[in-house]
């Protein structure tokens, strides 16, 4: 009886372990020293000069605004795309379209900007082939491209 309690505890603790880790550890964030509009030109700007495209951006205080809905704090979304890397992850796992294209959010928080991003190099350990490898190399070149902030 004592063996199976200490399985179920031990089972619970590395769950919520997991949990805790993933909702940590799944979301970039680094804060920006330069105000909201600066802060989304030098990202764009960083993302240009590393080769990547950009393209789309959602202004979204914009496109909730036109639908009656405020939201307060302001928030863009700039993804970003290499091409070369999304005919490698398309032509092997095109389920993986489901996550393209990359993105970084740019938000304010308690008087703040923040930038934020999905930790892609993390991501990466979980899948295996071509997808892992590549992005990995979106994991690194994603941060090069933040470390400027």
């Amino acid at each position: 009886m004592l063996f199976v309690a200490g399985c179920i505890t031990g089972i619970v603790l590395m769950l919520a372990v997991m949990t805790w880790f993933f909702r940590n550890a799944m979301i970039q964030t680094v804060p920006s020293v330069h105000d909201f509009d600066e802060t989304v030109r030098r990202v764009e700007a960083a993302i240009k000069a590393a080769g990547w495209g950009i393209p789309g951006q959602l202004d979204i205080n914009a496109m909730t605004a036109k639908k009656g809905v405020e939201i307060r704090p302001r928030v863009r979304i700039i993804e970003l795309c290499k091409p070369e890397y999304a005919k490698k992850v398309l032509e092997d796992q095109p389920q993986f379209s489901a996550m393209m294209p990359c993105r970084i959010g740019i938000y304010e928080r308690d008087g703040k900007v923040m930038v934020a991003k999905l930790n892609t190099g993390m991501m990466s350990r979980f899948l295996g082939g071509v997808v892992r490898t590549t992005m990995a190399r979106v994991g690194k070149e994603e941060h090069q491209i933040l470390a400027g902030l």
